[in-house]
């Protein structure tokens, strides 16, 4: 006896379970999980889905269903809005479309969603985007342009690229940075918690560079970069890696996050002060080390990468002196925003940032 089983596949009320099948049965499946199994998917032209449902074809122009259903919302991983149709846009310098809307083609785009992912071996981090790098690289003439490959950035951006931060709401669940150095603090791929770019999800111009989207011509620039890979591998597992930045300079402390509610603010807010401990800001914390109340920090001015024209914030890094004796040494250890006016007068130097 032979049981076959039959799905209408209608505008009917079958149709939401329909559009859920590929999301349930692929992208939250334990493999979706998996940071190795990213790059293999986007760089595939072409792949077959056996789920427990139906089989499913996915390219990098649609996904399809075994009964004819075109998949809605084929994202890669499903916390993040991108699909492969994105990912492939990305990775081949196309203008991307979301809500009718045209993108400039982003690498954040790929970290954002490859930063959900888990990894059995962390020291992998840079390694399993490796492939992806590379193509990247090839298809938006990153090697004839001179683009370095900095950490998981890229140094013709790389300092708008340093306003990532992580997607964690309660600070105190935070993930400490990890013991066996992969990346320098300035990169993403120094912590283990997914991150977010200041202006990915925002409509600008379309542009190759997200720098000249900036219009603040005070904020930090590039002076050099320094990267050592093991095994020569320019897209592979660091060894050293250190940046140069000249931009404006604020000093002050950091006492730490809320414990608790305190009259209007909410446990976890990580207010900022400058040198006169007056307040200047908020941040968001890279990991549970910057937890630490007490520390004497520098604000970094960073280029502006929102469209929002009423917005009086920018964004700036909040770095931490490390311990050596080579000149004006910083580690990063969050993201902050503050008014403009506090960086009024701040005067410019330079920092190397590891």
């Amino acid at each position: 006896m032979t049981t076959v089983f039959l799905r209408r596949s209608s505008a009917d009320g079958w149709q939401f379970n329909q559009k859920e099948l590929f999301k349930q049965h692929a992208n939250e499946s334990s493999l979706a999980t998996r940071g190795w199994i990213f790059q293999e998917r986007v760089l595939s032209p072409r792949i077959v889905h056996f789920t427990k449902s139906q089989i499913f074809w996915e390219c990098n122009q649609a996904t399809i269903a075994e009964d004819g259903h075109i998949v809605q919302d084929e994202c890669g991983v499903h916390q993040v809005d991108f699909s492969k149709v994105v990912y492939s846009d990305v990775l081949n310098g196309r203008p991307t479309r979301r809500h009718g809307l045209a993108y400039p083609p982003r690498w954040e785009s790929l970290i954002e969603a490859y930063s959900t992912l888990q990894l059995t071996n962390p020291d992998d981090k840079l390694l399993a985007l490796s492939g992806l790098a590379l193509a990247f690289a090839r298809e938006n003439r990153g090697f004839e342009e001179g683009r370095v490959y900095v950490a998981g950035l890229w140094s013709n951006d790389l300092v708008s690229m340093l306003a990532w931060e992580t997607t964690i709401a309660d600070l105190f669940t935070l993930q400490h940075r990890p013991t066996q150095w992969r990346a320098p603090s300035f990169s993403w791929a120094a912590i283990d918690d997914a991150v977010t770019f200041e202006g990915s999800h925002t409509h600008m111009p379309f542009t190759t560079s997200r720098s000249a989207q900036s219009p603040d011509t005070r904020s930090t620039g590039m002076i050099s970069c320094h990267v050592k890979h093991k095994d020569n591998d320019l897209f592979g597992i660091l060894e050293a890696c250190t940046v140069v930045l000249a931009g404006p300079l604020v000093h002050g402390t950091s006492l730490g996050p809320l414990p608790s509610d305190l009259a209007d603010r909410k446990r976890g807010y990580f207010p900022l002060y400058d040198r006169d401990m007056s307040a200047c800001g908020t941040m968001q914390p890279d990991c549970a080390e910057s937890l630490v109340p007490g520390l004497q920090v520098t604000y970094l001015l960073l280029p502006q990468m929102n469209d929002k024209t009423d917005c009086r914030s920018f964004l700036v890094l909040v770095l931490l002196q490390t311990n050596t004796e080579e000149y004006n040494v910083h580690r990063r250890i969050g993201l902050g925003r503050g008014p403009v006016g506090m960086f009024d007068g701040a005067e410019v130097d330079v920092v190397s940032l590891v």
